[in-house]
């Protein structure tokens, strides 16, 4: 996959950027947060490419692990949005396998793979699939659907979702006496959206405070979502470099 960064520099510069979605850990009765990236390929219908480090997940830090990434809540074995959450299941010391948590019998979103009952099962009508998704039981006929996914033999999971990717548009606008940025981008319902600037590659996100309106006060940290192309503003830190708009959400 094909990542073209761009400088921000120019006017109505069309910025290829990432997305960022909440990743949740169920292991015993905790649950841990964390972030993943996703890089966006370029194409009518963009993939998102998790970047996941098995570090920040104690489930998959052992065989027969496994987490569930979600960019929507589940309520009542559905996601509260269009996208289901994606199950991630480490086999081996080397092999892991990223499926689709959507039950290929009625779409329940299907829970994180149970060691102890070597299968994920389906709460709405029991189906029962193994850790690679194959179906083991119940009213499902077919496996669970599996995405692409590459281990770099360390640390990092990289995990190719189809359609998931977004693009933000990009373009200087004039607030009063100083210049500012205009991001634009299609947000997500029940997410809360972030900032993220960074001057070069090599550096750390830091979170970008913004404005809501082209001469309000740059204070904010997040916007909620409403399924509508939403625009901030961002008083530029530098002459370039890199924003990214992430979705962060509650656990699923």
């Amino acid at each position: 996959m094909k990542i073209k960064p761009t400088n921000l520099v120019p006017r109505r510069e069309f910025v290829r950027q990432f997305v960022a979605a909440a990743a949740t850990s169920v292991l015993g009765s905790r649950m841990n947060l964390s972030t993943v990236v996703a890089q966006i390929a370029e194409s009518d219908l963009p993939s998102g490419v998790f970047h996941i480090r098995l570090s920040d997940f104690p489930a998959l830090q052992k065989n027969s692990g496994s987490v569930r990434l979600g960019i929507n809540r589940v309520s009542g074995g559905q996601p509260a949005g269009g996208n289901y959450p994606i199950l991630i299941n480490r086999e081996s010391a080397s092999v892991f396998h990223a499926l689709d948590s959507e039950c290929t019998h009625a779409s329940c979103v299907v829970g994180v793979y149970n060691a102890g009952l070597s299968a994920s099962v389906c709460p709405c009508h029991a189906s029962r699939f193994a850790i690679d998704g194959r179906r083991i039981s119940g009213p499902a006929s077919d496996p669970l659907r599996k995405f692409q996914i590459m281990f770099d033999g360390q640390d990092v999971l990289s995990i190719e979702i189809p359609n998931l990717g977004f693009s933000v548009t990009g373009s200087s606008v004039i607030a009063g006496a100083k210049s500012r940025l205009m991001l634009s981008f299609p947000s997500t319902s029940g997410a809360e959206h972030e900032v993220l600037f960074r001057e070069r590659f090599d550096l750390p996100w830091a979170v970008a405070k913004f404005a809501t309106t082209l001469e309000g006060v740059a204070d904010k940290s997040f916007v909620a979502g409403n399924d509508r192309v939403l625009k901030v503003y961002v008083d530029r830190a530098s002459e370039s470099g890199f924003y990214a708009v992430t979705i962060k959400v509650k656990a699923v």
